[in-house]
């Protein structure tokens, strides 16, 4: 036999085991599915940040308030607060006192010279509805009228020394109201110094205790909270130190007025009885009776007696 025959089957065997269909792949598992998908995000997470993406801002600092600042300057706050007190009590009282209304009515002294229209025709009922008035004004002025009332009958010498009395009587008072305004602007300083000084030592104390790290920040923060006493005592003696020059100032302006008042008082009830003319003064004295004269002729004689001996020897000889 010949070995042609043979191509044919091996030919039909190769197509038959072509046909044949390959088994179906079984799936993954889940774990195989998972693993390698778990990487992917976390890799370009560590990667590098994404440059979209901005900062956390740092907390923002809570806001200080004057009640704050009064807590961080500590105990020395207590005397200062005090002074604050007394300052503003004081301008409160002066600011009422020095009214002008409490000072004088502008129509008082009027009234008083229609109540009593003249020194030498003055009654008892004059001087008495005169009196009521300055009682009832209850003023600086109303007292110091009252003054030269009360020497109405004497001279004016009397009368002026009088109302002066009254009038630097009520300035004195004035002034000696406005005093505590200085003792207040010497005082504050001082105060904010020491609670200063007190807030630097228990900084460098907690400073030195502090590690090396936060050393820094113990002593900036400590001598942060110690400088508010020393700006508040200094705020506190300014505004005392303003307020009493004013007060002054208005002390100044009532003696004014009060002088003022004092002259129109002596004008009208001390000039003369001409109108327009001023008020009388006191006789300006005259020159006084030399003696030379009287004394001169009892002496004159005495040199002229002089040569009467020696001619008289003359003629003896």
């Amino acid at each position: 036999m010949t070995p042609k025959p043979a191509a044919p089957l091996f030919l039909a065997a190769a197509l038959a085991l072509a046909a044949v269909p390959a088994p179906a792949q079984a799936p993954p598992a889940p774990e195989a599915q998972a693993s390698p998908a778990a990487p992917a995000p976390a890799v370009p997470a560590a990667s590098s940040p994404s440059p979209q993406t901005p900062p956390a801002p740092p907390p923002a600092r809570p806001r200080e308030t004057i009640l704050s600042l009064v807590l961080k300057g500590r105990w020395i706050m207590i005397p200062l607060g005090i002074c604050s007190l007394v300052t503003l009590t004081l301008a409160l009282e002066r600011a009422i006192s020095l009214r002008r209304s409490r000072v004088g009515p502008p129509a008082l002294a009027d009234e008083v010279f229609r109540a009593l229209p003249a020194r030498g025709k003055a009654t008892r009922d004059q001087l008495e509805e005169a009196f009521a008035l300055c009682d009832r004004s209850g003023s600086i002025l109303g007292r110091m009228l009252r003054a030269g009332i009360e020497r109405f009958h004497r001279d004016e010498a009397h009368a002026q020394a009088a109302l002066e009395e009254a009038a630097l009587r009520e300035a004195h008072y004035l002034k000696r109201q406005a005093r505590p305004f200085m003792v207040v602007s010497g005082l504050g300083p001082l105060l904010g110094l020491l609670g200063t000084i007190s807030g630097m030592i228990t900084c460098f104390e907690k400073a030195t205790a502090a590690d090396t790290m936060s050393r820094v920040t113990t002593m900036t923060q400590g001598i942060y909270e110690a400088l508010v006493a020393t700006f508040s005592g200094l705020l506190i003696a300014i505004v005392a130190y303003l307020l009493y020059y004013y007060f002054l100032g208005a002390t100044d302006r009532i003696v004014d007025r009060l002088d003022e008042a004092a002259n129109r008082f002596l004008d009208h009830y001390y000039a003369h009885a001409v109108p327009g003319t001023a008020r009388p003064r006191a006789p300006e004295p005259g020159p006084a009776p030399s003696v030379a004269p009287a004394v001169a002729p009892a002496v004159a004689p005495a040199p002229a007696m002089a040569p009467a001996p020696a001619g008289a020897g003359d003629a003896g000889g």
